[in-house]
């Protein structure tokens, strides 16, 4: 019988922490982060999906490995 009682106990404490901690993300969220806006231009972000690589500059200095070979 005391087990139940616990069992039923545990299992409320663990519903209010849970609940009482989605009110506080929410509370966060709404306060903090709701309101932010993040600007893309859309050449940047096909540039950044279609994976077009950069140019690649030639390096200012040979490195060991291409000052040993003839």
């Amino acid at each position: 019988m005391e087990t139940k009682t616990l069992a039923r106990r545990l299992r409320r404490e663990i519903a209010v922490v849970l609940l009482l901690k989605l009110f506080l993300l929410t509370a966060l969220w709404w306060g903090f982060i709701r309101d932010a806006r993040v600007t893309v231009a859309p050449e940047g972000m096909q540039t950044h999906l279609a994976g077009v690589p950069r140019a690649a500059s030639a390096p200012s200095h040979p490195s060991p490995a291409q000052e040993l070979q003839p």
